[in-house]
């Protein structure tokens, strides 16, 4: 099992219009003890980020509709400690520095290898670990008197 370095799940929302890359992320997922949810647009993602709380998105950004920038805005929006990881079929190096510029937590392009998936998502889990013990801490600071 490769969960998250600090041994727990993560709730992970898929966004893509490939069937097949949404199965084969969604089995690599779980097999590593995360809950998953998968969306065929970003509308369909938005809704279920609506409903549910989800850590990452994962999220393409060549889809019908709605592109994985505007699932990255939005996700941002409505839900600032979702971290965002977006993937694509297109070898463009100005959207990973665009994915990254309006706050992607990081940027992989397709055939998604499992080893870079894997170590963004322990990446990830760290980041998310350390930015909750820093508002752990503000809280704390927070409370405290210092008058």
């Amino acid at each position: 099992m490769d969960r998250t370095e600090e041994g727990s799940s993560l709730s992970i929302l898929v966004i893509d219009d490939d069937p097949d890359i949404l199965g084969s992320i969604r089995q690599y997922l779980e097999d590593r003890g995360h809950r998953v949810f998968l969306a065929h647009t970003g509308e369909e993602g938005l809704r279920t980020l609506e409903k549910e709380p989800i850590d990452i998105v994962i999220t393409d950004v060549k889809m019908p509709g709605m592109d994985g920038f505007e699932v990255l805005r939005r996700v941002k929006a409505v839900s600032s400690g979702t971290d965002v990881i977006i993937i694509t079929g297109y070898r463009e190096i100005e959207n990973a520095f665009r994915a990254m510029r309006e706050g992607a937590f990081d940027f992989f392009t397709k055939p998604l290898k499992v080893q870079d998936l894997s170590a963004s998502l322990q990446r990830t889990a760290r980041f998310r670990a350390l930015r909750q013990e820093r508002d752990r801490i503000q809280a704390r600071l927070d409370r405290v008197d210092v008058g």
